[in-house]
């Protein structure tokens, strides 16, 4: 009998050692390596670098959308404005920078109406006002401190564009 206890003894510490074997073989498996760590990390600063001017390019997008509205509106005023004073008014003195009195009160704003986040009432200049036909060219460069760069134009023909 004491031949079959040590072979129960045997296997009772074989069957010991492979679920001991496999703990750690579970223990390996249930963790990333520092390489493995660094590659993620690599990987996703990468993604940072190529998305941060693509995501700044979107917001400045967003930005200069306020004024194409602004503009926009600006050029709705003027052709009602040509459309009441008739083809023969000389309109030279509707030109130039919205903050004008004259200017915005003619075309029935106020001194505040066009201000936003990003542009204020200043930042907005016609220029080019016609009755042949009723146009004109408003310009826009914000003044604000996190404002876009460069100058927006809504041309004559309705076109936007931004130029850096």
């Amino acid at each position: 009998m004491p031949a079959l206890a040590d072979a129960d003894n045997i296997l009772y510490e074989t069957i010991k050692q492979k679920i001991l074997d496999s703990q750690v073989q579970m223990k390996k498996t249930e963790s990333f390596t520092m390489v493995e760590l660094l590659v993620v990390i690599f990987i996703a600063a990468i993604l940072t670098v190529i998305g941060t001017p693509l995501l700044r390019g979107r917001i400045n997008s967003a930005k200069w959308s306020e004024a194409e509205t602004g503009a926009a509106t600006i050029r709705a005023a003027v052709r009602t404005y040509i459309a009441e004073k008739g083809v023969n008014y000389n309109y030279s003195d509707l030109e130039g920078s919205l903050d004008d009195r004259f200017v915005y009160e003619s075309l029935g704003f106020s001194n505040t109406d066009l201000n936003g986040r990003y542009f204020a009432q200043a930042d907005y200049n016609l220029s080019n006002v016609s009755a042949h036909p009723s146009s004109c060219v408003i310009t826009v460069t914000s003044s604000a401190v996190d404002g876009p760069p460069g100058t927006g134009t809504l041309a004559a023909d309705g076109t936007w564009s931004v130029a850096d």
